[in-house]
C-alpha cells in the first residue's frame, strides 16, 4: 500500500485552505437551506417513516391523509403528497423512523448534518483506498470535486439519500481493496435499499471470480428480504412491486429526467414511447453489455478503473434519473484522478487532463437546462454536450490507462518516495 509521503509546506497551506473552504460552505448551505428551502425528498421520506411507525400502511391515500394533517399540511397539494417516494423499496423508509421522534425542523437540520458526515465520510474511505496515511493532495482534489458538482448541494437542499449510496459504493472498493470480501458484499448488498441498479456489479465481481463476494451480496439482500417482510408485512411488498411497474410516467414525462428513455422520447417529440423503451433500454444494456466484455478480456485483479466503469453506469443505466443522481459520478471522477496521478504513459499530460474532466463536470451542471424540459430541442441538448463530454473523456481515459490491476498501482513507489529513500 503507498505510504504518505512529504508534502511541501505551501501545498498543505493551500490544500487547507481548500477543505476549511469547503467545510464553512456545506454548513453555510445548511443553514441556508433550512430556512429558504422547501424541504423536498426528506419530508416525503419523514411522512412515509411515520407512516410506517404509527403501523399504517403507506400505499393507502387515507393513511397518508392522516399523518399529514397530523403534521398540519395540505394532503390535498399535489406537491406535498409523497407518490414518487413510493418506488422505494419500503425498508427504505425505516430507515428515517429515528428521526420522526424529533420536530420536522430539527430532523431536517439533523438530517442534513448527516449527510454532511456522509459525504465527508466517503472522501476519507476513498483517499484511505489508496494512501495508508493522510494525502494533502488528495484532500484537496476530493474538496475541488464536492464543491464544483452542482447536483452535491442540490442533494443536500431536498434532503436525498444519494450521499448513502456513494458512500456505501466507496466503501465496497474500499473493503475490495483490504481483500475482505464478505464485508465488500455486505456493504454492496446494504446499497439496495436505496436502488436496485447497483446490483449490476454483482457480473463483474463474477467475472473477477470474487465469489464470495457474491454470495455475501445475495446473502444481505435476502436477508434485507425477509426484515422487510417483518417490519413492513408482505401486502406492502406486493403493492411496491405495482408501483415500480406503473411508474413509466417518471420515466418519460417527469421534469429534469435525464436517463437514456426520456431523451429519446424528447427528441421524438413526446411520441412513439414503445420506439423510446426500446431505444434508450437498448443503449443503457448495450453499454453495459461491452463495458462487462472489455473487463472480462483482461485478466487479473480488479482494478479501480473496471470498478470505477461500473458505478458510472448506475445512475446512467436507472430507468429514472435526476441530475442529483449524477452525484455517483463523483467516484469515478476520483478513480480517474488517481489513475492519472500515477500513470506513467502521460507524464506531463495527466493534471491538465484531469483538469480537463474537473472542469467538464464543473461546467455541464452550470450549463445545463433545470426546467422547461417539455420544450426540449436543439438549444436544450447542447445543455448536455459538457455532461456527456466529460463522461465520455473519462470513458476513453479508462480504456486507454485504466487495464493496470490497482494493485500494482499501489505498491509502486512514487518517485518523491524513490528520491527520498535514495
Amino acid at each position: 500500500m503507498k505510504k504518505a509521503t512529504y508534502t511541501p509546506a505551501a501545498v498543505r497551506v493551500v490544500c487547507g485552505l481548500i477543505l476549511a473552504f469547503t467545510a464553512v460552505r456545506f454548513i453555510y448551505l445548511v443553514v441556508k437551506f433550512h430556512w429558504t428551502v422547501s424541504p423536498g425528498d426528506f419530508l416525503g421520506g419523514y411522512i412515509l417513516a411515520l407512516i410506517v411507525r404509527e403501523g399504517l400502511n403507506f400505499y393507502d391515500p387515507a393513511s397518508v391523509a392522516t399523518v399529514m394533517k397530523m403534521m398540519h399540511l395540505d394532503p390535498t397539494d399535489p406537491t406535498m403528497i409523497p407518490k414518487m417516494f413510493l418506488t422505494h423499496i419500503p425498508l427504505y423508509h425505516v430507515t428515517k423512523i429515528p428521526f420522526t421522534f424529533f420536530s420536522f425542523p430539527l430532523a431536517l437540520l439533523l438530517w442534513r448534518l448527516f449527510l454532511l458526515a456522509t459525504l465527508g465520510l466517503t472522501g476519507y474511505l476513498f483517499m484511505r483506498a489508496i494512501h495508508s496515511g493522510w494525502s494533502w493532495e488528495w484532500i484537496g482534489i476530493i474538496c475541488l470535486i464536492f464543491l464544483s458538482g452542482r447536483p452535491i448541494p442540490w442533494a443536500l437542499k431536498i434532503g436525498n439519500s444519494v450521499f448513502l449510496l456513494l458512500c456505501l459504493l466507496t466503501a465496497v472498493w474500499w473493503a475490495h481493496q483490504r481483500d475482505r470480501p464478505w464485508l465488500t458484499g455486505a456493504l454492496l448488498g446494504l446499497s439496495v435499499m436505496f436502488k436496485l441498479v447497483p446490483l449490476i456489479l454483482i457480473p463483474l465481481f463474477l467475472i473477477k471470480r470474487h465469489y464470495q463476494t457474491v454470495v455475501a451480496t445475495l446473502t444481505t439482500v435476502l436477508g434485507l428480504i425477509l426484515l422487510n417482510q417483518l417490519l413492513v408485512g408482505g401486502s406492502a411488498t406486493s403493492e411496491w412491486l405495482f408501483s415500480v411497474k406503473v411508474y413509466h410516467d417518471y420515466v418519460l414525462h417527469r421534469p429534469y429526467q435525464i436517463n437514456a428513455i426520456s431523451l429519446v422520447h424528447k427528441l421524438l417529440g413526446g411520441a412513439r414511447p414503445t420506439l423510446a423503451y426500446g431505444v434508450g433500454a437498448g443503449a443503457m444494456f448495450a453499454l453495459y453489455a461491452v463495458s462487462l466484455f472489455i473487463c472480462s478480456r483482461r485478466g487479473g485483479p480488479l482494478s479501480i478503473g473496471e470498478y470505477a466503469t461500473v458505478v458510472a453506469l448506475v445512475p446512467i443505466c436507472s430507468p429514472y434519473v435526476y441530475p442529483i443522481h449524477l452525484v455517483l459520478l463523483v467516484f469515478p471522477l476520483l478513480a480517474t484522478a488517481h489513475i492519472l496521478m500515477e500513470s506513467e504513459r502521460f507524464p506531463g499530460f495527466r493534471w491538465g487532463v484531469f483538469t480537463i474532466v474537473w472542469l467538464a463536470w464543473a461546467l455541464g451542471f452550470y450549463y445545463f437546462r433545470w426546467a422547461d424540459e417539455a420544450s426540449f430541442g436543439l438549444k436544450s441538448l447542447l445543455g448536455y454536450v459538457p455532461l456527456f463530454s466529460a463522461i465520455g473523456l473519462w470513458g476513453l481515459l479508462l480504456s486507454c490507462i485504466g487495464t493496470r490491476p490497482a494493485e500494482s498501482i499501489m505498491d509502486k513507489p512514487s518517485p518523491s518516495e524513490i528520491t527520498l529513500r535514495s
